[in-house]
Parts: structure tokens; C-alpha cells; sequence
């Protein structure tokens, strides 16, 4: 695909993280915009910042196996972005024609299906998309259909900011600071039904939608105070207004970009994660052909493994049964839990072996204690199941 006005450099994309299959990963691009021929190393330098920056902070420093990470280069004729908030005015000729919101100083966005468009272009694998712009001073933003995330890379935080980005983009969670909305003072610690459609807000802070992650006794509203750091409550103040919307935490990246992120956005992070890969990347040993069984002689030896992303908090079942029969027989594991190794017998009738027919299952689940919900938990789940005929 050509597009006009878009120079990209050969290869069109360069992968910086490499996990494994694209079709069990969470692939994001970066792509920049405002970066010129000359400038192509420094931006390449900001985009393995971003990549280092998903090594370092949670959840997704503990699931970087989940994720790969590819470069798009593209080449714009000028540096900078088009920002009407200075004089004179700024409009640089660039790519991506990312641009200061005439509405808002700080958010830095742009069309987000030329984006798209673009990085389909490359041919890079890729689930979601961040964009950094080579702006001369600090912003970020996401539209509100969260599926691009923007970042200046002029800020001593900006790969932070982009984290926090991608915390729209991926995770879904909306902002929650307060400031860009007037106060309204009669909401002040009213509880309505929620309307909101973000998992880490609320406008009902006597049921929130956080309610099992709740510490208990603690009181709601939950007052903003140091001593309540750790708490999960209900915090007045997000999504841009001080009063009658809740948070679970006092403190998360959502809302600061210093700050951790919460228990809520966490999990978020995981159900996004597991939306696009699972536990395991196959399984062996691997059928010959597709629904053929396996073949073995009796009291033969077998040894079935899951060859899983990573290994922490990974719970795992083995079971094997009869296909005759129609209860499963769990099996104890004693030994490395991605593997089991077992004998299966053939019946004997006067003598002679009767070839029998065997199931063998693999059932595993993410049990960190980062899920509480059961939906989030429930899209960790994964099971194969081999046939087996012993003879």
C-alpha cells in the first residue's frame, strides 16, 4: 500500500520485542510523528524508552511475555506538530499531522484512522498503536474512542506519560484526575446509579463496581488522606471533576503519572492482556493430524507438557479418564506442574489386548492475586485435550 506523503525507511518496521507468535501476543506498534530524516535515530532511541518503560512498571513488567513491541519508522518533511496555542502559530508538514487540540493546551492527539492506516501500511503486527510526537514542549492525550495513544517525547516523563496512555488505549481505564471540569459543589458525596462506562470510576460510592476489591471497615466516601494510601475505597474526584465521581484509590498512574497503578486498573491491564493471548502457546506432544489420536503401547510411558508464556501463579489440573468411562481421575502432581508424565494400560480380555481409548486434559488459569473479578478470571482459563489409544 502507498500512501501519499508517507516516506517509510527499509524495513518498513523493526520488531524491538520479540516474544513469540503475533497471534498469541499483544503486538503494539510505536510509531513517530514530527521526526525528520535527521531525527530518525533519536526517535528510534524514544521508542525503545517506551519499551523499556513496559518492562519496569506493573502489571506489565510481570506479563512482558504476553506482549510484542515493533518500531514503525516514517519519515516526516518538517519537525514538530501543529499547535495554534503559541505564536506565531505552528504548522510543521508532518506525517501522521498530529496537532495540539484547539480546546485543550496540554492534549496532544491526532486522526486517529490516518494512524491506523499508516501502520497498516508498514506491515507491522500490531493489536494496539502509540504514537510519539516530536513536539517541542509537554502533552498527551487520547481521543475518546481510545484506540490511538499520543505522547511528546519534550517532557522528562514521557515515557511514563505514554504508560499512562496505553492505560486508555489497552487497559480501557479513564483518567482520574480532577481540574478540567468545574466542581459541582451540590454532588458532593452523593451516591446516583452509576452511568459511567470506565471500570475504574463510579458515581455510586455505596456499591462501586470495584466492591470486592473493598477494604474492609473502610468508610465511603474514603477520606483523601495519607493514612488511607493503601485502602480500596471510594475517592472523590475523577474524570476531571471533584465531586460525586469515585475512584478505588487514593494514588494511580491514571490520575498521576509518578504514581503506580491502581488494584482496579491492574486487572484491567490482565483482561486486556488475556483478550489477546493465553496462558500457554501449544502444547505437546502435538497431533500428526489434526483430531487423529495419538498411538501408544500399553504402559508405555508418556509425558505431556504445556508450554506456557510464564510460569508464576500459573494453576494447573491434570486429569485423565477412559473415554468408556464418565468421570474423570485426578491425578497428583508431584513434580514440575507444566508436565505430567503417566502410563496408560490397555484392557485385556482372555489374554488379549483390547486396544483402549484414553483422555488425557490440561486445564490451567492465571491465579494471581491481581484478579478478583470473576469475568477477568474466567478469560485466563485455558484447556487442551489429547486422545490417546493404547494397544
Amino acid at each position: 500500500m502507498k500512501l501519499p506523503g508517507i516516506n517509510f525507511d527499509s524495513p518498513k518496521y523493526t520488531t524491538l520485542l520479540d516474544n513469540g507468535y503475533p497471534a498469541n501476543r499483544l503486538d503494539v506498534a510505536i510509531i513517530g510523528d514530527g521526526y525528520t530524516a535527521a531525527e530518525q535515530q533519536m526517535f528510534n532511541e524514544d521508542a525503545q524508552a517506551v519499551v523499556d518503560a513496559f518492562k519496569s512498571i506493573e502489571p506489565m513488567r510481570s506479563y512482558i511475555s504476553h506482549f510484542n513491541f515493533h518500531r514503525i519508522n516514517v519519515i516526516s518533511n518538517e519537525s514538530g506538530t501543529i499547535d495554534t496555542h503559541v505564536t506565531p502559530h505552528q504548522k510543521p508538514n508532518t506525517a501522521l499531522k498530529t496537532f495540539f487540540s484547539p480546546m485543550a493546551e496540554r492534549r496532544l492527539i491526532g486522526p486517529d484512522p490516518w494512524v491506523m492506516l499508516v501502520a497498516k501500511a508498514s506491515g507491522a503486527p500490531w493489536d494496539k498503536l502509540l504514537v510519539i510526537v516530536n513536539a517541542p514542549r509537554r502533552g498527551g492525550a487520547t481521543l475518546l474512542s481510545m484506540t490511538v495513544g499520543y505522547a511528546s517525547r519534550n517532557s522528562r516523563d514521557f515515557p511514563a506519560i505514554m504508560i499512562h496512555e496505553a492505560g486508555h488505549v489497552i487497559a480501557k481505564v479513564i483518567d482520574e484526575y480532577v481540574g478540567d471540569l468545574p466542581d459541582i459543589d451540590f454532588a458532593e458525596n452523593w451516591s446516583l446509579p452509576n452511568f459511567l462506562p470506565w471500570p475504574n470510576v463510579d458515581t455510586n460510592w455505596k456499591r462501586p463496581k470495584w466492591w470486592r476489591w473493598l477494604t474492609p471497615d473502610t468508610p465511603r466516601p474514603t477520606p483523601n488522606v495519607q493514612v488511607n494510601e493503601d485502602v480500596v475505597g471510594a475517592f472523590q474526584g475523577a474524570v476531571y471533576t471533584g465531586k460525586g465521581v469515585y475512584r478505588p484509590q487514593r494514588s494511580c498512574m491514571m490520575r498521576q503519572h509518578s504514581d503506580p497503578f491502581c488494584v482496579v486498573c491492574t486487572e484491567q491491564w490482565l483482561n486486556a492482556i488475556y483478550k489477546r493471548s493465553k496462558i500457554a502457546d501449544g502444547f505437546s506432544p502435538a497431533y500428526e493430524l489434526t483430531d487423529t489420536p495419538l498411538v501408544r503401547d500399553a504402559e508405555e510411558a508418556m509425558t505431556f507438557r504445556a508450554h506456557v508464556l510464564r510460569r508464576e501463579d500459573i494453576k494447573t489440573t491434570w486429569r485423565i479418564k477412559k473415554l468408556e468411562q464418565t468421570r474423570w481421575r485426578r491425578r497428583q502432581i508431584t513434580h514440575d506442574y507444566l508436565s505430567f508424565t503417566t502410563t496408560l494400560p490397555a484392557n485385556k480380555v482372555a489374554g488379549l489386548t483390547i486396544p483402549t481409548a484414553w483422555a488425557v486434559e490440561c486445564l490451567m488459569e492465571d491465579a494471581t492475586e491481581r484478579i478478583r473479578t470473576p469475568s477477568v478470571r474466567s478469560r485466563t482459563k485455558q484447556k487442551h485435550r489429547w486422545y490417546v489409544i493404547t494397544r
